[in-house]
C-alpha cells in the first residue's frame, strides 16, 4: 500500500495566525473581557523569562490577558521583544537550562521573521546555527533532539535533495532515532516520503534498507504501520468493508491493537449507517425541528463541518450553488456543526452571511453524546448523501457534489 505525503508549509502565515491576533480579530471573551491591559509578567528569573517569551512568542499559546496587552503591537514589534527576552535569558542565566531553549527560540524567531521579510536569514546561515547548536556538548538532550528535528523539517527535508545530500540527511535520521520521541520522528518520516515525491530521491527505500540502527528501524516500521491506518481510514469513506477487512488483520499485532481497534470501531459505526435508514433528529439553532424519517423521498446531505475549518468553508458555496439549483427538485441540506456550545452568534452568522439557509445543529453539548461522535466521525468535512429511500449511499460527497444530486434526484422517478 502506498502512503499519502504530508505535505509540509512554513510560512509568515504561522506567524500572522498566533492566538494573539486571532483573539484580537476574533473579539473572544478573553480577550474583549479585560477591562484594562494586564500588568507585564515581574518574575526575571531564567524561569520566569522563559515564561515571558512562551507568553510573547508567536510560535506559543498566548492566554486572553496576554492577548489583549498584544493586540496594539505590530508584528515586528512581538519579533523584536521576543528576541530581546530571549538574549537577557541568555546573557544573565548562561548556565540555566531554559537558557537553552532561549539559544533554539532564537533560530526559529529569525526564520520566521526572514520568511515574513522582517529581517534576513540566508539559509546557509540557518543550517549552520542548527548545526552549531546540536553540537555544543553541554546542550541538553532535549534541546538537541528538538534542535535535529527542526534542521531535518524546516531545511534539509524541504529543499531540493542533490545526490549526496540523501546519505548526510539518513547519518541525521540516525541521531534524530537516538533522540527524538515517537511522535517527531513520525513527523520526520513523513517528511522524508514528501521529499522523495518532491526531488524524486529515495529517502523511504534507504530508510527501510538500513540496519545500522535499531531506533531508526523501529520507528520507520511503527511510522509505517500507523500510515496504513491512517489510508485504511480514508479508505472506510469509500468502501467500508474492505477498511474493516484489513483492520481486523491489523489489530491482532499487539503494537498496533489499540490504534486498530479505535478506528475499527469508527468503521463500523459507517457500517451500520449504511445499513438501515439513517436516523437523526434535532431541533436548529434557529429553532426548526429536523427529522429524517420526515424528509424520506427527498436527496438530503449531512454536512458535518465548523466555521473555524478552512476546508469546509471552501467547500460552502459549492453546497450553496447545489441547494440553490435543486432544492425545488427535493434536495434538502442538513448541517451539523462541530463549533462550541457558545459559539452560536458566530454560527449563526456565518451561516447568514454565506446563504446557507438550511438547517444547523450544534452538535457540541455538554453532557450529550453528538452525531459526530455516534457515527464516528474523525475529521471534517464529512459530507453524507441519503437517497429518497433514507439510505446512505455516499461517505464522501466532496467533489461533484452537483452531480452526485442530480443523479440521486432521477433515481426511481415514477
Amino acid at each position: 500500500m502506498k502512503y499519502a505525503p504530508l505535505v509540509l508549509s512554513f510560512s509568515i502565515a504561522s506567524f500572522l495566525s498566533c492566538p494573539a491576533v486571532r483573539a484580537a480579530e476574533d473579539n473572544t471573551p478573553a480577550a474583549a473581557g479585560s477591562s484594562q491591559p494586564a500588568k507585564p509578567e515581574t518574575d526575571d528569573s531564567a524561569a520566569g523569562l522563559w515564561k515571558q517569551i512562551n507568553r510573547v512568542h508567536f510560535l506559543h499559546p498566548v492566554d486572553g490577558e496576554e492577548a489583549a496587552r498584544q493586540a496594539g503591537l505590530t508584528t515586528e514589534e512581538k519579533y523584536h521583544k521576543a528576541q530581546s527576552l530571549c538574549h537577557t535569558l541568555i546573557e544573565r542565566y548562561p548556565e540555566s537550562e531554559e537558557r537553552w531553549n532561549a539559544e533554539l527560540e532564537l533560530i526559529q524567531l529569525k526564520e520566521l521573521a526572514s520568511h515574513g521579510k522582517l529581517d534576513t536569514y540566508p539559509e546557509e546561515q540557518l543550517a549552520h546555527d542548527y548545526e552549531t547548536l546540536y553540537q555544543r556538548k553541554e546542550a541538553p538532550a532535549s534541546v538537541k533532539a528538538r534542535t535535529i528535528f527542526l534542521k531535518l523539517l524546516t531545511l534539509d527535508l524541504r529543499s531540493t535533495l542533490s545526490d549526496e545530500k540523501p546519505k548526510k540527511i539518513l547519518a541525521e535520521l540516525n541521531d534524530a532515532a537516538n533522540l527524538c520521541d515517537a511522535r517527531q520522528m513520525s513527523v520526520l518520516l513523513s517528511a522524508a516520503e514528501a521529499a522523495d515525491v518532491k526531488s524524486g530521491t529515495h529517502m523511504i527505500a534507504a530508510i527501510s534498507a538500513t540496519d545500522d540502527n535499531s531506533k531508526l528501524k523501529e520507528a520507520f516500521h511503527s511510522w509505517q504501520e500507523k500510515a496504513e491506518i491512517q489510508q485504511l481510514q480514508q479508505l472506510a469513506k469509500t468502501d467500508p468493508a474492505k477498511a474493516k477487512e484489513r483492520l481486523q488483520e491489523l489489530a491482532k499485532n499487539p503494537r498496533l491493537s489499540a490504534a486498530a481497534a479505535k478506528a475499527l470501531e469508527t468503521v463500523e459505526k459507517r457500517l451500520e449507517a449504511i445499513s438501515k435508514p439513517l436516523e437523526l433528529a434535532f431541533t436548529a439553532v434557529d429553532g426548526r425541528k429536523v427529522d429524517l424519517a420526515e424528509l424520506r423521498g427527498k436527496v438530503v446531505l449531512v454536512d458535518f463541518w465548523a466555521t473555524w475549518c478552512g476546508p469546509c468553508m471552501a467547500e460552502v458555496p459549492h453546497v450553496v450553488e447545489a441547494y440553490n439549483k435543486y432544492h425545488d427538485q427535493g434536495f434538502e441540506v442538513v448541517g451539523i456543526s462541530l463549533d462550541q456550545e457558545d459559539a452560536v452568534d458566530k454560527l449563526q452568522s456565518v451561516v447568514k452571511a454565506k446563504g446557507m439557509v438550511w438547517p444547523q445543529c450544534l452538535d457540541k453539548k455538554a453532557g450529550k453524546q453528538g452525531f459526530a461522535e455516534q457515527f464516528g466521525i474523525s475529521s471534517i468535512p464529512t459530507m453524507w448523501l441519503i437517497n429518497k429511500q433514507g439510505l446512505l449511499v455516499d461517505l464522501n460527497a466532496r467533489g461533484a457534489l452537483a452531480e452526485k444530486v442530480e443523479k440521486l434526484l432521477i433515481e426511481h422517478q415514477d
